[in-house]
């Protein structure tokens, strides 16, 4: 249990990157279309129209691209939790297994000791 939800939570953090990836790759889009809007370009004036509406696209994309990534990082935290429980789950589950087979060895030795016959109970007859 305890590595699918840390494979659960790797997969979660995986698409947190791609969200920040594509978030910058949008933002250096932004940066060069308002580079080349910057340039004394005879030929601007002609691209002005495409080039906003681009930047506008770009700002819709990149608004959106964070309100996924806000909500990613929501479910990495949650998964961060679940993998956090599962840890401590599977530790008191193995200092549970560890106690019983210590228990179980301290019957064997006791039940050794108790069923081996001594000197002094070979004297004793029953009744």
């Amino acid at each position: 249990m305890l590595a699918l939800q840390v494979q659960l939570h790797r997969v979660e953090h995986w698409k947190l990157l791609d969200l920040q990836r594509r978030g910058a790759e949008l933002d250096a889009q932004r940066r060069e279309l308002i580079a080349a809007l910057n340039d004394s370009d005879a030929l601007q004036g002609l691209f002005l129209d495409a080039t906003a509406r681009r930047l506008m696209s770009i700002a819709r994309e990149a608004d959106e691209v964070g309100r996924e990534e806000r909500l990613q990082i929501a479910r990495v935290r949650e998964h961060a939790v679940r993998v956090a429980c599962a840890e401590r789950l599977s530790e008191t589950v193995a200092g549970q297994a560890a106690r019983a087979d210590e228990k179980r060895a301290l019957r064997e030795v006791i039940d050794r000791l108790v069923g081996a016959a001594t000197p002094a109970s070979r004297k004793i007859t029953p009744p």
